[in-house]
This record gives structure tokens, sequence and C-alpha cells, in this order.
């Protein structure tokens, strides 16, 4: 009995405690967005270097981040601007060029593709930019598709991440006619705003540059710019009852202004019920001995 219980408690101890990990860009020795940095959002010192740079050092990572299926996204530029989407591991691994210069034909041709990355279902949607206003778009290989035109509020979305318990996208909006917003985003309908930043947090205006994640249950993580240092502030949101803010500490990376935050999703429902039937015949057993 004592080897079953044992062996249960084996069982528990290989799964991982509910922890979020967060991903995100910020500057080589060069000032180029090329190094992936990762963190926990609860301790200061988790705050870690992944690699540096991630690929050749000629591809700017400062158009969003996303984690989906496994695999981290991320929009990257190289120096005349066209965008390809490019998966890679969570230790930076395996770069692969998943959607190849998908702004320079088409729907988002002559896009500049700066402005948030989000998954759906393995499918991804980005943010781009003209000199008629910001547009999401759906990514295909090597193509984008028109999905919406969005409300900019007189500024530019700097992050993009999807609530799907909700149903609906968030955006991240530095400097508009009122300081940086988070908006709600309906697949079908107009933006609107969810809570100003600015007033939330008391950073200044354009500097909420470093992306969005939503974390789930109306909670999102989002970055901004400590003006006096050049790095990025992690900083945690709520918009469950009246909307709060909370810095949470400095991370230390340099111009994290990349507008995208990755985040990995905590340990399955069904590794928790693993877990739970475990510790239950374990109980089972003992009480059959007791009698």
């Amino acid at each position: 009995m004592a080897k079953l219980c044992f062996a249960a408690a084996v069982v528990l101890a290989s799964f991982p405690a509910s922890a979020t990990t967060l991903y995100t860009f910020g500057a080589d020795q060069f000032g180029a967005p090329t190094s992936l940095n990762q963190m926990d959002p609860s301790s200061a010192s988790s705050v870690a270097n992944v690699v540096t740079p991630l690929g050749d050092g000629n591809t700017g990572f400062n158009g969003g981040l996303v984690f989906d299926n496994g695999l981290l996204y991320a929009v990257g530029n190289d120096s005349s601007g066209n965008a390809s989407i490019y998966s890679f591991t969570l230790g930076g691994g395996n770069l692969t060029t998943v959607s190849s210069d998908f702004n320079d034909t088409g729907g988002a041709n002559g896009f500049g593709f700066y402005n948030g990355l989000a998954a759906i279902g393995g499918t991804l949607y980005a943010i781009g930019t003209d000199n008629s206003g910001e547009d999401l778009f759906q990514i295909g290989n090597g193509s984008a598709t028109l999905v919406q035109s969005l409300a900019t509020f007189g500024g530019t979305y700097a992050g993009l991440a999807y609530a799907s318990d909700q149903g609906v996208f968030y955006g991240v909006i530095a400097n508009s006619d009122v300081g940086d917003l988070l908006v709600r985003i309906p697949i079908a309908g107009s933006a609107v705003v969810a809570a100003n930043l600015t007033t939330l947090d008391g950073a200044e205006a354009n500097t909420h540059l470093g992306g969005l994640a939503y974390a789930g249950n109306g909670i999102f993580y989002d970055i901004y710019t400590n003006v006096n240092d050049g790095n990025g502030e992690l900083e945690q949101l709520s918009l469950n009852g009246s909307p709060a803010a909370t810095t949470l500490y400095d991370t230390g990376i340099p111009l994290a202004q990349n507008a995208g935050i990755a985040i990995t999703p905590e340990p399955s429902s069904g590794g928790l019920a693993l877990i739970g039937c475990g510790v239950m015949l374990c109980g089972l057993f003992l009480k059959r001995r007791t009698i």
C-alpha cells in the first residue's frame, strides 16, 4: 500500500506547478530587437535571456509575439520593412519561416506590421498600418487577408491579444488623443475603450509599447517603457469590476517596445484531473486497509 501511495506522490510531483511564463523581445547590444527573454510575473529575479540574437541578427522581431500550439510565433521585419511570420521553440530554437513577405502583395501590400500579433486556434492575426489607417489582417502563407479596419482614437496600436473566454480581441493603443488605451475589439464590430492606461498607472502617454498578453478571467499583462532608463516595466491589468493596473517590476530589458508578449498556458485541466484521480485512488486503498 505504501508503494502505491508513493507512486501516486511521484505522479503528483511529475506535473509542473501552476505558473505563468511570459516571453518578450528586447534590444541586443546594437539596439536591434533580436533578444528573446522570459519571465514569471510573480518574481523579478525570474527574468532571463533565452537567446541573443534570435536568428542571424538581420531580422528585427518588432511586430508582435504569441504562443500557440507549443511554439512561439513572431512578426519579423527586415531592413526594407518586409514582414514575415516566424515560429520557434520556447528555447529559441528551430527558427522557421511560416509566412514570408506577406506584406509585399495583395491586400496588405505596402502596410507596415509593427503593431501586434494574436492567434485563434492556429490561425494568426496581425495589425498593419499605412497612410489610410490601421487594419486587422488574417495571415496566410505569404499573404494577408483584411478582416476589418480599426478605430485608433488618434493613436497607434502597440499590442494585440485574443481573449478566448470572451471571443474578442483586445489591443493596446499608444498616444491616443487622451493617452494610452486598452481597447476591446469584437471580431465583427468597432473597437471600444476598455480602460485608459495613462490614467490607471500614471505612466506617460506613448510608453505602452511592449505588447499585450491575456491570462484569462479578465487579467492581462503589458509592458510600458520607463522613460528614465528605457527598460520595460511589467504591468498587470484587471478588468474585473473597475479597471485596475499594478506595476509588477522593472524587467531590466532594454527597449522592450516591440508590440508583443507571449504567455504560455498553465497545466491542462486533464493533467489536474489525472492528479486528482491518483490521490483519490490512494485514499480509497488506505480506507479499505483500515476496514
